[in-house]
């Protein structure tokens, strides 16, 4: 079996986890302002036209939509991988103290 080496730690982790917020945030607020840019757009006719132009806009929308709530649960996923790693490090230096104190 290969030697499988991380080259990471949990603040890396963290700076990661808050820039994927603060992305997150950005596609939800353009999302919104897209979605309300769209539905003027929509004002502007009827017909064919509009209603094929409604669908594949909100399709698209939700397809947007779907991709922020899987990078969300990817978000909160790194997390739990982060304080798992930090309980177990925790619990590791606990182990190393209680051997080194005796």
């Amino acid at each position: 079996m290969a030697d499988v080496k991380i080259k990471t730690n949990t603040a890396q982790l963290k700076k990661g986890t808050t820039q994927i917020l603060a992305d997150l945030n950005v596609i939800r607020e353009q999302l919104n302002l897209l979605r309300s840019q769209g539905a003027k757009l929509c004002g502007y006719w009827r017909g064919e036209g509009h209603d094929e132009f409604q669908k594949k806009f909100n399709n698209d929308c939700k397809e947007i939509q779907e991709f922020i709530t899987e990078v969300g649960k990817y978000h909160k996923d790194i997390q739990a991988v982060i304080k798992n790693y930090e309980k177990r490090e925790k619990e590791i230096v606990e182990l190393a103290m209680e051997r080194n104190a005796k």
